[in-house]
């Protein structure tokens, strides 16, 4: 019995913790302007969900973990014009190999980085910490895989991402 309520107290915690991350990036993606499509507690299947504003809020099946995910995280949903027409062409040129580079214009800095191709659709990438620190500006990301109830269309695709934020004249660490 005290090995169940150990793994029962462990979860709630680990869920906690993880509930708490996710809200931090969602604050601070709000503070700074940053569109939040979707914050989720859980992962797997939405078990309950809804829609206020522009962010979808999601309770899903397995109690642990947890996501938010921004506007532009996937490479698709920057609208046209509003990454520089010289970095759209750089992209362009690198998207079917593994990148990542910066891209300065009119006090912007934009960080990107490509996963290359992939054979199907489906995937995403999760940016695990960018910030800055006195040294540089620290920049993390994942590729994420279609999950296995996922339905993907067998098409090429491109999953890349871009940051933009004001230009720092600090090094970026890709991590």
């Amino acid at each position: 019995m005290n090995v169940l309520v150990s793994i029962i107290l462990f979860v709630i915690i680990f869920s906690i913790i993880v509930i708490a991350h996710e809200f931090g990036h969602f604050i601070l993606a709000k503070a700074n302007g940053i569109r939040v499509l979707e914050f989720a507690i859980g992962m797997g299947p939405a078990v309950f969900s809804f829609t206020k504003g522009e962010t979808k809020y999601s309770l899903k099946l397995l109690p642990f973990g947890g996501a938010c995910m921004f506007d532009g995280e996937d490479g698709m949903n920057m609208e046209e014009g509003k990454a520089p027409e010289g970095l759209q062409t750089i992209l362009e040129e690198k998207r079917k190999g593994e990148f990542k580079l910066t891209y300065e214009e009119e006090g912007q800095l934009y960080l990107c980085i490509g996963y290359g191709e992939q054979k199907t659709s489906g995937y995403s990438i999760a940016v695990n910490e960018l910030y800055l620190s006195e040294n540089a500006i620290y920049f993390d990301t994942s590729l994420i895989g279609p999950s296995k109830e996922e339905q993907v269309a067998e098409v090429l695709s491109y999953p890349c991402l871009v940051a933009r934020t004001e230009y720092v004249d600090k090094p970026v660490v890709f991590q």
